[in-house]
């Protein structure tokens, strides 16, 4: 980062061939005037070069399109062309300089690969779209909060999204991206609450395969105290994620306090970290945990809407996976053989009562129930496995607390103590 920041650098800048990565600032101040690597025009076409930051950040010598005030590190068009910023451009019909994006609907050329941070769109943009592979999306992109971009489009595959890719647009609306997502780091969606002025609400489509939601990477914790990723305003914002393909991990904190979250299309992790979904209070329906091996700490606490899951392959039911779910009905979770502490816990209702809704339960031959494992459950009649009949459990301190409509447990036989 920043190894040759200086206004004494300028003209051409040839980078070696075999080179596989620019820091931050790399050249930034500098008056060069185009980039080169191993003689040829523009950065190697390889999506293993990786770029920090923005490597070119203050260099205004570079070259501006006069049609859309885009700043690039070359001239050349066959790409691959990075994405350096806003230049400066002064239109001799109106005597006006320009430094934001000009045009209403911004549509990259193909060639376009990088997208580095600090691209200004205030006021001009409503609609953004690349048209080509995007190898990255920089940090802090897209940013301004007076923009009036509502949609988003990202028309190729894209390597990977930098956090806070999109800086305070209060009037994003929609997000889509039509081929496959390597790596959505944290916080993508960074803002403030006084930044939300804008009107209705975000929905974010991924029409392929996605690798890796990284931690944090939508988290809407309503305290800047109590959330280490940073500040996304998005409880009252984010209301639909659509997966059309695969999806690999979902980090931990990934979709926390997201309380707007109704839809979730197509989720069906191979992964997935603690409290991914907690307190998604608006969910209706919840992921397809069907491929994970352990459901993690928290993974859909207080999502007070969800009423049926399927863990067809865990073996774990972490601690307070499923903690105030309250319209839960029914778990399929034929091969859990441990069910930790307040996994299934539910809380007592300001009117009296329990908020539960818990009838079903399918879990493995022999269990271990951690302690209030099923506390307040009071609609619960029983534990049942797969073949139909009632599973063997191994009991913690209050795991059936308050369940009123329990018929009745199988005991390990080795159990002396209650």
């Amino acid at each position: 980062d920043g190894a040759f920041y200086s206004p004494d650098i300028g003209g051409e800048l040839n980078l070696p061939a075999t080179l596989m990565h620019l820091g931050d600032q790399a050249f930034g101040g500098t008056f060069i005037t185009e980039v080169k690597m191993g003689g040829m025009p523009g950065l190697r076409n390889d999506p293993n070069l990786t770029l920090a930051g923005n490597p070119f950040s203050g260099c205004d010598n570079l070259p501006v399109d006069p049609e859309t005030c885009i700043m690039y590190e070359t001239d050349v068009e066959n790409g691959p062309r990075v994405v350096v910023g806003v230049g400066e451009y002064h239109d001799e019909t109106t005597g006006y300089t320009h430094y934001n994006v000009r045009v209403s609907d911004l549509v990259f050329p193909e060639s376009v690969r990088y997208i580095l941070s600090g691209l200004d769109i205030s006021d001009s943009p409503k609609t953004i779209t690349t048209t080509g592979p995007i190898y990255s999306v920089g940090s802090a992109a897209f940013i301004s909060p007076t923009a009036k971009v509502h949609t988003i489009t990202f028309g190729g595959n894209v390597g990977v999204v930098e956090s806070k890719a999109f800086y305070e647009l209060p009037y994003l609306q929609v997000l889509t991206f039509k081929g496959k997502v390597g790596t959505i780091r944290s916080n993508v969606l960074w803002g403030t609450p006084e930044s939300l002025t804008g009107d209705g609400s975000l929905s974010i489509t991924f029409e392929g395969d996605v690798g890796t939601i990284e931690a944090g990477a939508f988290d809407a914790t309503t305290s800047q105290e109590s959330n280490v990723y940073g500040w996304s305003p998005l409880k009252d914002h984010l209301t639909s994620v659509t997966f059309g393909g695969a999806v690999g991990t979902i980090g931990e904190d990934a979709f926390r306090g997201c309380t707007s979250l109704k839809t979730l299309a197509g989720c069906k992790p191979a992964n997935l970290g603690a409290r991914a979904f907690y307190n998604c209070q608006a969910l209706t329906e919840a992921p397809d945990l069907s491929l994970l091996s352990e459901v993690p700490q928290g993974a859909l606490a207080y999502c007070l809407n969800i009423k049926a899951v399927d863990a067809g392959a865990a073996t774990v039911i972490g601690p307070s996976a499923f903690k105030g779910c309250a319209s839960l009905v029914s778990v399929d979770a034929p091969m859990a053989a441990t069910v930790g502490k307040s996994a299934f816990e539910m809380l007592p209702k300001s009117g009296g009562g329990w908020g539960t809704a818990l009838t079903d339960v399918t879990l493995a031959e022999t269990v271990t129930l951690g302690e209030k494992a099923f506390y307040g459950c009071a609609k619960l009649p029983g534990l049942k496995t797969a073949s139909g009949g009632e599973p063997v459990v191994t009991l913690a301190t209050s795991v059936f607390y308050e369940c009123a409509a329990l018929t009745g447990v199988t005991l390990d036989p080795a159990t002396t103590e209650i």
